[in-house]
């Protein structure tokens, strides 16, 4: 049963279509429960495997200025192990990447050993390492303004390319 006042996550895993997690909340109103899934689109959901899509690993975190991966870590990366034992067609390119205060060569490798970390992580966990590169790129790609911290933690990230589907 489901609890009134309450967020819910929810994964969607299906052979040949990308992973999708998210929350939902449900609220009451005149004795009906609803919640704030209408607003997900199918289109979301259910989106194709395809080579050159790249996948922001969130919720994938690090000791400060460290590349010990913290628990909170492990939920984001068992769905990407399981995605990718679900679909043993995909190869992927993990990219390591920080934001760009401090020592541009630091941030390099500190990239570099964070996404070997998850590579590490991923094939203790099944995946055929074969199937798994990577690159680290430090603070030279940013999806976000490194001004404020808000958005610069943003720019600390794994992601990860789909490079071969067969």
């Amino acid at each position: 049963n489901l609890l009134p006042n309450y967020c819910y996550d929810f994964h969607v895993s299906c052979p040949g279509f990308m992973d999708f997690s998210d929350s939902v909340k449900i609220t009451q109103t005149n004795n009906y429960l609803t919640s704030n899934f209408q607003n997900i689109e199918p289109q979301q959901v259910l989106v194709p495997i395809a080579v050159g899509l790249v996948v922001n690993l969130n919720n994938v975190v690090f000791s400060q200025r460290k590349w010990d991966l913290l628990p909170i870590s492990y939920s984001s990366l068992d769905r990407l192990a399981n995605f990718l034992k679900l679909n043993p067609k995909v190869h992927i390119e993990l990219g390591g990447h920080t934001d760009n205060h401090g020592d541009p060569d630091l941030n390099l490798t500190l990239s570099e050993y964070r996404v070997k970390e998850v590579r590490t992580y991923l094939i203790k966990h099944g995946v055929p390492k074969a199937r798994i590169t990577y690159k680290y790129y430090g603070g030279s790609l940013p999806i976000a303004s490194n001004v404020a911290e808000e958005t610069r933690k943003l720019n600390r990230r794994v992601d990860y390319k789909i490079t071969k589907y067969e």
